[in-house]
């Protein structure tokens, strides 16, 4: 299997979808915590829609987005060298308990 990353911030959901088709993405993991957009299509319900209409599955993966300490920090402080670090490490946490 193999994975891939995606950001979908000034997108339109055609071209984000779009984009999948190309790269024939057949499963889309939402790994937001919170999984809402300020853009509507890509709240969970409508996201999830249009994938759906366009033959690609959805699943979302809460437990694997940013803490909300780190969210609320970084929109404070905005060095995002240490946020990524530090949820490199909320990460590693993770692979720990799972292996």
């Amino acid at each position: 299997m193999k994975l891939f990353t995606v950001g979908y911030e000034k997108r339109g959901v055609d071209d984000f979808i779009n984009v999948l088709r190309e790269n024939e993405i057949e499963m889309l993991v939402d790994i937001r915590a919170v999984p809402y957009s300020r853009n509507s299509s890509y709240t969970k319900k409508n996201l999830e829609k249009s994938l759906s209409e366009n033959g690609i599955a959805y699943l979302l993966k809460k437990e694997l987005g940013s803490p909300k300490d780190l969210r609320d920090k970084v929109r404070s402080d905005g060095d995002y060298d240490r946020f990524f670090v530090e949820y490199d490490k909320f990460l590693q946490g993770l692979n720990e308990h799972i292996s």
